[in-house]
Formats: C-alpha cells, structure tokens, sequence
C-alpha cells in the first residue's frame, strides 16, 4: 500500500480524533490500516536498506552509475579502490 507520508499522518490525526471521541467502532478498522501500512512501510525500508548495503558492498560497479571523482565508497579518488 503507498501512502504519502502528508496522507499517512492525516490518517493517525483522524484515528486519534475518532479514539477520543469514543468511536471506537470506526478507529479499530482504521487503525488495522495504519498498522498494515506501517509495518509495510518498514519492510520496504528495511529492504531498500539491505539492497543499498549490498550495492555499496559491490563498489556500484554497473555502467549506468557513473563513478565519483572522490567518493567514500571508493577512497579518495576513483581509482583508488
């Protein structure tokens, strides 16, 4: 599920309105949602980190990324590494 991060924090602020208003009927609906979404949202990431860890780990060897004249990832000149 994708959700701009304006449109997630909309939803938790109408949770918490419906939570103390009482409405306990529709905020438990609303928050399954909102969990679904941010325990998706945390696997992405988790993900997306795991992916950039291995990247970096490979030296971003593939041509469509052009290599730095100075970069951490490669020493202090391109070459170096």
């Amino acid at each position: 599920m994708r959700l701009k991060n304006a449109d997630g924090l909309l939803l938790k602020n109408i949770w918490a309105f419906l939570e103390t208003s009482g409405r306990h009927d529709l905020s438990a609906g609303l928050r399954e949602l909102l969990d679904r979404y941010e325990k998706d949202k945390a696997e992405v990431q988790a993900a997306n980190r795991r992916r950039a860890l291995e990247n970096r780990k490979a030296g971003y060897t593939w041509p469509s990324v052009p290599v730095p004249k100075t970069s951490k990832y490669y020493g202090k000149e391109a070459g170096d590494a």
